[in-house]
């Protein structure tokens, strides 16, 4: 059972991992490893079909079960958006009468208020339950209002682990701690506490389900927040997609989080994260992560959806790709340097990014994508799936970016062609037109060259490249991509633009204000930010130390022609992301070196 469980939790197939937990309860075993499949099978998105087709390697939805799930979904909210659903009609509520019998000197406001933020304890639960379970309904009440900090308890994330074990074990209870969590994100004056009862609501949805009676009231309440704008409604469309995904699969129950998991929700929210590929294509959609989910656990699962044979996360990396400010087309400042896509370190956490991007009001999107390139890794490998990823991103840097310049024109025409023939493998039969394929070209020729490429020129040559690309099938295709690709000097390179503070010695005088750097496998280069001139190259043996704050870097570099070392200084929007490569690159040069 042991040995079964492991294998599925590295699979991370969810057929594997259900089979394997079957397996272990029907011995009646309580293992670790069983705590640790079941956590991982509920962050598994409901959405994905482990045996769905493959596409060029990656894995696509299967159709007819997206459908089936998109329908039920639709009919469940449009039920559970009937006014007779609001949480107040619930009928296994108390009546105000009795939920405030016995209080003589406040009846009338706590009638008032039975359904409404207190930071008051009463003697009664808020719906009708057996005696034996009303003193359990008070103690419940008294810690949602420790954690929410509307009473001053010690050890709050243990009031929390208390309420959802309560859940766990005790069914006829998880209808009263939703209710009293929704009673207290009623009119709650106080902001921090309202933050803090989100957070109990979404451990709560992701840890056992309302009964099926209470169902729609739960969904009712949590539909209307998710037309709010703000923090509001980002917990509750987090809720929403993890109760969702809990009713799917049909699974009554998940993991009570430990006190780590809970603290973390101090640090960051949970987040629904949609992450693309570079070709803009989905990978997953509203993913939800939980704050103490960091970028290494992220990629695991991503790897699980792009079919890749392992997760790869030495190599793979999350990307945040700024898309502008929010509500503006451009920047204010004519003098702002772009930002260009910002690798994810794997102890990173995707929930900073979501707050760090909401205080500068910037729009941005999550790309899957390699960060990491040696001269040492093999290519082609066996794995159709990450040989897929590594062509979409090499077309995407020669054909759609330019980020990596190609200067001879016969490689470009190649390139192009290539990339032509791949988009017509993948939609059906490639045309032999003249006219047709000129008429496209347009969409395959390098921003580089778009004032520079004749197009009678370039179709001639590629009509002489095209019967032999369209007899070949799409893996050679992306093969021969690659090949064209890898041993060009700023392969798989991370670009950062950045404003010249000072040099001291003075050794790069002849450096201008306005810099473009790359880093990669063979270390840092200097570009001029309109010619795109090589002006400076250094190997990571030649940076001895990097620091800096949040706009500004210092680099100290030794210098081979002077044989000694100079500072350089840098302004720029992203020191912390250019320190973190760094210091990915130098890591994983080092942890090869030590593999040879």
């Amino acid at each position: 059972a042991q040995s079964m469980l492991t294998q599925s939790l590295a699979s991370l197939n969810k057929s594997k991992m259900r089979d394997a937990l079957e397996f272990a309860e029907e011995l009646e075993l309580e293992l670790e490893m069983m705590i640790r499949v079941r956590r991982a099978l509920r962050r598994i998105e409901v959405m994905r079909d482990d045996d769905a087709p493959l596409d060029g390697g990656l894995i696509v939805i299967n159709g007819k079960d997206a459908e089936s799930f998109k329908a039920d979904r639709i009919e469940r909210h449009s039920r559970a958006s009937n006014p007779k659903y609001k949480y107040h009609n619930y009928p296994r509520l108390r009546s105000k009468s009795d939920y405030s019998k016995g209080n003589i000197l406040h009846k009338k406001r706590e009638q008032e208020k039975m359904l409404s933020w207190q930071n008051t304890v009463t003697n009664k639960s808020l719906i009708e339950l057996p005696k034996s379970l009303v003193k359990d309904a008070v103690g419940l009440r008294k810690a949602i209002l420790g954690y929410m900090g509307d009473k001053q308890m010690s050890f709050p994330e243990s009031l929390a682990q208390d309420i959802l074990e309560k859940g766990i074990a005790t069914n006829r209870l998880r209808d009263e701690i939703y209710l009293q969590i929704i009673k207290q994100l009623t009119n709650n004056p106080k902001p921090d506490s309202a933050s803090k009862g989100w957070q109990l609501m979404c451990m709560s949805c992701g840890t056992f389900l309302p009964s099926i009676d209470f169902e729609c009231y739960l969904l009712n309440f949590i539909l209307e927040k998710c037309k709010l704008e703000g923090a509001e409604a980002c917990y509750a469309r987090y809720c929403l997609h993890t109760l969702e995904g809990m009713l799917t699969s049909r699974t009554n129950e998940g993991i009570v989080p430990t006190l780590e998991e809970i603290l973390a929700y101090k640090e960051r929210p949970p987040i629904l994260s949609t992450i693309e590929l570079v070709n803009g294509a989905l990978l997953t959609e509203d993913l939800p992560i939980a704050p103490d989910l960091n970028v290494k656990k992220v990629l695991e699962i991503c790897a699980h959806f792009g079919g890749l044979q392992s997760a790869k996360t030495d190599v793979m990396g999350l990307f945040v790709y700024d898309l502008g400010p929010i509500g503006q087309e451009t920047d204010d400042s004519t003098e702002s340097l772009p930002f260009t896509p910002n690798p994810l370190r794997n102890e990173d956490y995707m929930g900073d990014q979501f707050i760090r991007k909401a205080r500068q009001q910037r729009d941005f999107k999550f790309v899957y994508k390699r960060k990491i390139t040696l001269h040492s890794h093999p290519w082609p490998t066996n794995d159709a799936a990450f040989n897929r990823l590594i062509y979409l991103q090499a077309e995407d840097d020669v054909i759609r970016t330019g980020a990596l310049s190609i200067n001879d024109q016969s490689s470009v025409i190649l390139l192009s062609a290539i990339s032509m023939a791949m988009d017509t493998a993948l939609n059906g039969d490639a045309p032999t037109d003249r006219d047709v394929i000129a008429n496209n070209l347009l969409r395959y020729v390098p921003p580089l060259w778009n004032n520079k490429f004749n197009s009678k020129t370039w179709t001639d040559e590629i009509l002489k490249l095209w019967p032999d690309l369209i007899s070949k099938d799409r893996h050679e295709l992306e093969i021969m991509f690659v090949e064209q690709c890898r041993d060009r000097p700023l392969y798989g390179s991370h670009f950062f633009y950045a404003t010249k503070v000072q040099c001291v010695p003075d050794l790069l005088s002849n450096l201008p204000k306005q810099l473009l750097l790359a880093f990669n496998s063979n270390g840092m280069h200097i570009f001029h930010i309109q010619r795109m001139d090589l002006l400076q190259h250094y190997t990571y043996g030649d940076i001895h130390s990097w620091q800096g704050t949040r706009r500004q870097v210092a680099l100290t570099i030794w210098d081979q022609d002077t044989d000694s070392a100079f500072e350089l200084t840098l302004k720029t929007h992203q020191a912390s992301d250019m320190a973190a490569i760094i210091l990915d690159h130098i890591n994983a040069i080092m942890n090869n070196n030590g593999k040879n």
